[in-house]
């Protein structure tokens, strides 16, 4: 998370919302929490400003897709300016004192306010671990990009001539009619070449 908020440039006291890991459990998510108030505490002493929550609460573990279910929850409730509700955490876990740390269970939906900066926090098997930082665009008028040219296809197919002189006539085979092979003449190939041009570049 430290490493999250470096790269984003923003201030652990700028963040309204964590999309946490949360997977309910005893002791796993007191030890996430710990970790993020350790990080949060490098940089603001305020309490209880950041809600936390958790989407497995609406649509359970995603296993290895459970680290993007929480970031489309935090890209969506940035886009809308809305904390959405974490089912079933009106009596948070023992093991932590949220009214020490920076952050409040998000236990209610409700108008997100002021800039919206949401942190993502999942982890995977093995250790291996994702932190992200998603907000509002800034003010004033959004960039607005002009549609590019279509691309121009060059389609040409390729095939194999047959051959000028005529087959030589070859006595019919043996054996009944439906035994007997059907006589198609030679095979004939063909190769299709295509290729684009968009923004100034070639791909075949």
């Amino acid at each position: 998370m430290r490493t999250a908020l470096t790269g984003a440039g923003v201030g652990a006291d700028e963040v309204g919302l964590i999309e946490a890991h949360g997977t309910g459990t005893l002791i796993g998510d007191p030890i996430e929490l710990r970790a993020l108030t350790e990080a949060f505490r490098e940089q603001t002493d305020r309490t209880g400003f950041c809600a936390i929550g958790s989407v497995k609460s609406n649509i359970g573990h995603l296993l290895s897709a459970a680290g993007i279910a929480g970031l489309v929850k935090a890209l969506l409730a940035v886009e809308h300016a809305e904390i959405p509700p974490t089912l079933f955490c009106e009596t948070p876990n023992p093991r932590f004192d949220f009214a020490t740390s920076p952050f409040a269970p998000a236990t209610r939906g409700r108008e997100w306010t002021g800039r919206r900066v949401a942190g993502v926090s999942a982890f995977g098997l093995g250790g291996t671990n994702a932190h992200a930082i998603v907000s509002e665009p800034p003010g004033g008028p959004r960039p607005v990009r002009s549609p590019l040219p279509a691309p121009v296809f060059s389609r040409r197919r390729l095939w194999r001539e047959r051959p000028s002189q005529p087959r030589q006539q070859t006595a019919a085979p043996a054996g009944p009619p439906a035994a007997r092979q059907p006589d198609t003449g030679p095979l004939v190939a063909s190769v299709l070449q295509l290729s684009f041009r968009t923004h100034g570049k070639a791909g075949v």
